[in-house]
């Protein structure tokens, strides 16, 4: 705002009312600002039109020399009050605008977070149902019946005759109330069973060594009489044609080969193996040839001393290598064995020191109560063939052997250890809960 300027018509009356006001109004109203803006206000309100005239007279009376960039100071500061006033206001309703847009974001969210806890509770309930729904097949799985013994055209042996021709034939079988029953006068003394999963290197050192002494023993008494039974496990290899090899040079009523149509797993060979027996006693051996083949005679003897009534089993032991028998294992083995053996006097079995050594001898009338009756066909089979027998009251004894761990073993230590963890821990829960039972009709005529 310039010096000189000339004034509105209405400052022009404005200043005049103030000029004849201020000349009335006592000191202590005259130095306070709040004080003139009243008056200001107040004059505003009373004085009329036709009063204006008059305070010409009382300024020239009063000789007041007012200035006018003074009085337009004081028509600002007026202004800026209604300004202030107007501000005040505006602010005033922001701030009930602002709360309110508060209140309803607030109950937005509280909509919003309602609606995700529902949305959360029925996607937790539904997950619920799938976890019971998964749980229950899983259970359904593990804990369900046995396998099915043979797959169509399974149960059957290639019998090479001198010509060279091959013909296939039905194995016998143990099985209380099958059609292929063995008779006694048939029975044979002994009968070896061996699993073989792609074994075509090693089986040929284990053959031999079997071989052997089969046939020394046989010419020390002429009335001992064997088989082997060889179980191809679903080989990819040429398990099966090395096997044959050995059917056809020592024929085919001592050496069999039993091969499945897909992997069962060693106690899943072993079932389906024993079941075609023929021999009084069986023997469990492996295709590695880790076990001196020579101390099935220990065995034996110990057989003979154990069993009640036609009853008995006796494990192969390597808990008394120290004192009694030779081997040579890995470091990593030896922990994992006496890991294993620790947890399994905790959880499942007591009293057999060595529970997966693979040369196992059992009585017929044994191997018919204890293999149709197994329901884990991986590496843990042993640990309920145990089981089982202590349950049915089967005297078992140790013996121990002579074992060498030999290279080219399929076996990957822990993954067979968490294996064989899960598989205890389903035969304790399947026969502690009733999952799994006894079936007494595969075994008595």
């Amino acid at each position: 705002m310039s010096k000189g300027s000339p004034l509105t018509s209405a400052e022009a009356r404005a200043t005049k009312r103030f000029v004849c006001v201020a000349t009335q109004v006592p000191q202590s109203i005259r130095s306070n600002p709040t004080g003139w803006m009243t008056l200001i206000e107040s004059d505003e309100r009373s004085t009329s039109m036709e009063e204006m005239d008059d305070t010409n007279s009382v300024v020239e009376q009063k000789s007041l020399d007012w200035n006018e960039d003074f009085l337009r100071i004081l028509l600002s500061v007026h202004r800026l009050s209604l300004n202030d006033q107007t501000n005040y206001e505006k602010e005033e309703l922001h701030s009930l605008h602002h709360a309110a847009v508060s209140e309803r974001d607030c109950n937005t969210c509280r909509d919003f977070t309602a609606q995700v806890v529902d949305v959360c509770s029925h996607l937790l309930g539904l997950l619920l149902l799938v976890v019971i729904v998964a749980a229950f097949v899983y259970a359904s799985r593990l804990f369900g019946p046995k396998t099915p013994l043979w797959e169509k055209d399974e149960d059957v042996y290639t019998s090479i005759h001198n010509d060279g021709r091959r013909e296939k034939q039905s194995f016998p079988s143990f099985l209380a109330h099958s059609k292929n029953v063995t008779p006694s006068k048939d029975l044979i003394h002994l009968s070896v069973v061996i699993p073989a999963y792609d074994e075509e290197q090693r089986l040929p050192v284990m053959m031999e060594e079997a071989l052997g002494h089969l046939k020394s023993r046989q010419r020390k008494d002429p009335n001992f009489s064997w088989e082997i039974i060889i179980v191809d496990d679903g080989s990819k290899d040429k398990t099966s044609e090395v096997s044959l090899a050995y059917s056809k040079q020592e024929g085919s009523d001592r050496v069999r080969v039993l091969t499945l149509k897909k992997n069962r797993g060693k106690g899943g060979a072993l079932r389906r193996g024993f079941t075609c027996t023929r021999g009084k006693l069986v023997l469990m051996a492996d295709a590695d040839g880790a076990t001196k083949f020579s101390d099935y005679d220990r065995l034996e003897e110990k057989m003979r001393s154990i069993q009640t009534e036609d009853v008995g089993f006796v494990a192969g032991s390597r808990a008394h290598l120290q004192q009694e028998a030779v081997a040579q294992r890995s470091f990593f083995r030896t922990i994992l064995m006496h890991g294993f053996h620790f947890f399994l006097n905790a959880v499942a079995v007591r009293g057999v020191k060595d529970t997966q050594c693979g040369f196992k001898l059992f009585t017929r009338q044994t191997s018919r109560m204890l293999f149709p009756n197994l329901h884990v066909e991986r590496w843990a089979f042993d640990i309920e063939l145990i089981l089982l027998a202590q349950r049915l009251n089967v005297p078992i004894a140790e013996v121990p052997v002579n074992w060498t761990e030999i290279p080219g073993s399929k076996l990957s230590p822990v993954e067979a250890a968490l294996q064989m963890l899960r598989d205890v821990l389903r035969i304790r829960i399947g026969y502690m809960l009733g999952f799994w039972k006894i079936d007494r009709t595969l075994y008595r005529d």
